[in-house]
C-alpha cells in the first residue's frame, strides 16, 4: 500500500520530467498512474476482509464457520479479479511512459522499449486471465464448489506483484536519479 500512496508524487514528478518531451503523453501517463490508486485501495479492502473471515477475527466471531469460509473465499476471488483490473492500469501507464523515454534524449532508449514490453505484458496477462481463468473450478457451483472450499492455494490468489514492480521501478529510477543530480 505504501507504493500505491506514492503514486501521486511519482506521477507529478514524472509529469514534470517528461513535460518538455511531449506534454499530452506526459499527462496521459500521469493520469493512468493516478487512476490505479483508488482501485488499489478497494482491492486491498477485499483482502483484509478475507483475512478477517478466514482467520476468525473477533470482528466476525458471530458468523458460523462454514459461512466465514465461504465469504472468505468470495473476498479472495474478488481480490484476485480486482488485481487483474488494477493490472490493466499498471500496464497502460507504462505505454506512454515507454514512449516518452524513447523520445527523450536523457534516458537510454532500451529502457523505453522494456517499459513498453512490460506494459503490454501486464495488459495481456490481465486480459487473458480474465477471459480464460487458470482454474476452471473457480467458476463452478454446486457439489464441486464445496470440495475446494477454503483451499486458498488452489484458487488464484494474486501473487505479490510488489516484488516484480519494485525491480522494474528500480531499473527506471536509477537513470532518472542520475539525471536529476
Amino acid at each position: 500500500m505504501f507504493s500505491t500512496t506514492l503514486s501521486v508524487p511519482l506521477a507529478l514528478l514524472l509529469y514534470q520530467l517528461f513535460k518538455p518531451v511531449h506534454r499530452m503523453q506526459a499527462v496521459l501517463m500521469a493520469l493512468l498512474l493516478v487512476v490505479a490508486m483508488p482501485i488499489s485501495f478497494v482491492v486491498a479492502l477485499n483482502y483484509v476482509a478475507a483475512q478477517w473471515l478466514l482467520s476468525g477475527a473477533p470482528v466476525v466471531a458471530a458468523i458460523a464457520s462454514a459461512q466465514r469460509e465461504a465469504l472468505g473465499m468470495l473476498f479472495l476471488r474478488l481480490h484476485t479479479h480486482g488485481v487483474l483490473a488494477e493490472e490493466i492500469f499498471w500496464g497502460l501507464w507504462l505505454l506512454p511512459f515507454g514512449l516518452l523515454v524513447i523520445r527523450s534524449r536523457f534516458l537510454p532508449r532500451v529502457l523505453g522499449i522494456l517499459l513498453i514490453i512490460g506494459g503490454l505484458a501486464y495488459v495481456a496477462h490481465s486480459v487473458t486471465r480474465s477471459c480464460w481463468p487458470v482454474n476452471a473450478s473457480f467458476f463452478t457451483s454446486g457439489s464441486h464448489a464445496g470440495a475446494h472450499r477454503c483451499r486458498v492455494s488452489d484458487h488464484a490468489v494474486a501473487p505479490d506483484q510488489g516484488g516484480r514492480r519494485t525491480q522494474g521501478e528500480l531499473a527506471i529510477s536509477l537513470p532518472i536519479c542520475v539525471r536529476l543530480e
